[in-house]
């Protein structure tokens, strides 16, 4: 479907947004990201709606969701919003399996990943979702961070991770570094497999790469047999393309020393 023929649909397809605990994740601009979903999705002509769950004990609606939103938290939150969405792991992985995405910012990879390994020597269990390992550093890795996607599409965002990611065979890549620390400090960014979509890039990420939210947005409503491209027309993205390239000199110039 082109942008035109979305622009000639009476009534406008819906993309519904699931936000998970936004008062425990609440780090790096993640309130932002969500903002920048919701503004892609109106430049794909669509019409966003946007559900907060707040309270563990509130019941997540995920069989409305088309992307399940965990947002950056502190390190232990990350645990505990895995042992709080453990008791309903059959219902959000059946909506996984229709297609609906679940992304995780930044250390809320470790909410869906095997297992955390703390500096103190502890170890807490993730949800499994992904075929990972994360590994708390004693150091923050803070530094700009731009990565390519296997489409081409590149992002440029900011990481400040306290986690090394460790991905097993099942999951891949987001994307390729071109330059920052990335999972690991050896190319690779962030994580996927199947619905699930992990990256260690804040930025808002959403905010300041709105093509790269447009495919996370196409990626979820694929899971209910919408097939839109990502398609934004450049006039639209103006201040966040100048955005990039100036970023992207003043990267050069750092690397040129």
């Amino acid at each position: 479907m082109t942008m035109n023929e979305r622009a000639e649909t009476a009534a406008k397809e819906k993309l519904n947004i699931l936000w998970l605990y936004p008062d425990v994740l609440d780090l790096h601009g993640g309130r932002g990201d969500l903002m920048g979903l919701a503004h892609a999705a109106e430049l794909l002509g669509l019409e966003p709606e946007i559900k907060r769950v707040d309270g563990f004990d509130d019941e997540p609606d995920f069989d409305w969701a088309d992307i399940i939103w965990l947002a950056p938290g502190e390190v232990r939150c990350a645990g505990i919003v895995a042992d709080k969405l453990r008791p309903r792991l059959d219902a959000l992985q059946a909506a996984l399996s229709r297609g609906a995405l679940l992304a995780a910012i930044d250390s809320s990879a470790a909410a869906v990943a095997k297992q955390t390994f703390r500096l103190d020597g502890s170890v807490f269990r993730g949800l499994g979702l992904v075929d990972m390992d994360c590994r708390e550093m004693d150091q923050v890795v803070g530094n700009d961070i731009w990565f390519a996607l296997p489409d081409g599409e590149e992002v440029m965002a900011i990481q400040i991770s306290l986690l090394k990611l460790e991905l097993g065979e099942q999951a891949q890549p987001l994307g390729r570094v071109v330059y920052g620390y990335g999972n690991d400090g050896k190319g690779g960014e962030g994580a996927v497999q199947g619905s699930v979509v992990v990256t260690n890039a804040l930025g808002p990420v959403c905010v300041k790469n709105p093509r790269f939210a447009a495919r996370l947005i196409c990626k979820a409503l694929a899971g209910r047999g919408v097939e839109l491209t990502p398609d934004i027309a450049p006039e639209l993205t103006q201040v966040e393309d100048m955005s990039f390239d100036l970023i992207r000199t003043f990267i050069h110039k750092k690397q040129a020393g």
